[in-house]
């Protein structure tokens, strides 16, 4: 197959290249860092000229597959700016340009589980979203303003669209700064590990690995729908007590604060467990 991943020089871009250029014919579109080989080409995707040079340079030839991961992130210095509203907007309506223009035969968007409220209740793909309650509100909303930008601009084709509301990923080559390495550095130079709300905030977690397993599957069912995306739901304190066993000693200490966020958000995927199940059939 002929697949373009955006945002190939991010965590999972990287991580889905490396896994997938050893079976398909992969095209990378980065916009920062080194290319990953003569097949990936540097664009600014809010630039609709730069779809236009893209164009150019795979000499439109069909596209069996476009896997979406370029975005800004959330930035926590700056949450309520404004500029990853039209930042992420502009790269999905000039990625719905890149579908149409290069005939793909199926887009994989990937969302996030940000565009439901992190309260405490359960999630499918029927809840309505709502990341107006959550700190990182700008972000979730431009993830969601994503799938509907792109269901408009794509309205009118046959192009399926898979949107994927992901949970939070982790494994190697992961931001340092997420939370995950953030407790496993703590655990290695402190010796402690201190978890606010008593460590019963829920988190919803999926393995690099075990995401690129997934996106393979979708990769070979195109489908119009939304689907959750995660590999296990897990206490912060039973996340801690597995990374002190990972990388921790005997006297390396968990410390429990009352204040803090609590919340039991929970991520239901029952609607990828009957794919996964139904793909084996």
């Amino acid at each position: 197959m002929r697949i373009i991943i955006t945002g190939v020089n991010g965590f999972i871009g990287k991580a889905l290249y490396n896994h997938l250029s050893k079976y398909h014919d992969i095209i990378g579109i980065y916009n920062s860092g080194e290319p990953l080989s003569q097949n990936c080409y540097k664009a600014d995707l809010t630039k609709e000229a730069d779809i236009y040079t893209i164009l150019k340079k795979i000499e439109n030839d069909p596209v069996d597959v476009i896997i979406h991961l370029a975005s800004q992130m959330a930035n926590a210095n700056y949450l309520n700016d404004l500029s990853i509203l039209y930042v992420n907007s502009a790269i999905s309506k000039n990625l719905a340009l890149l579908a149409k223009s290069c005939n793909t035969k199926h887009l994989i968007n990937f969302s996030s589980s940000s565009v439901y409220p992190n309260v405490d209740g359960i999630f499918d793909e029927n809840s309505i979203p709502n990341p107006a309650l959550n700190a990182d509100c700008m972000y979730g909303l431009s993830k969601l303003n994503g799938e509907v930008i792109l269901n408009y601009f794509l309205s009118k084709t046959q192009i399926p669209i898979t949107h994927l509301r992901v949970a939070m990923v982790y494994g190697a080559g992961m931001d340092p700064h997420r939370l995950i390495p953030t407790l496993e550095k703590e655990i290695l130079e402190d010796h402690s590990v201190t978890l606010y709300g008593n460590g019963e905030r829920f988190l919803n977690l999926i393995r690099i690995e075990k995401l690129i397993e997934y996106i393979v599957l979708f990769i070979e069912l195109p489908s119009n729908k939304v689907i959750n995306v995660s590999e296990e739901c897990i206490t912060m304190l039973d996340l801690a007590k597995r990374l002190i066993q990972k990388n921790g000693n005997p006297s390396t200490k968990l410390i429990l604060r009352a204040g803090g966020n609590g919340n039991k958000f929970i991520l239901d995927v029952k609607k990828l467990k009957n794919i996964l199940l139904n793909s084996k059939k």
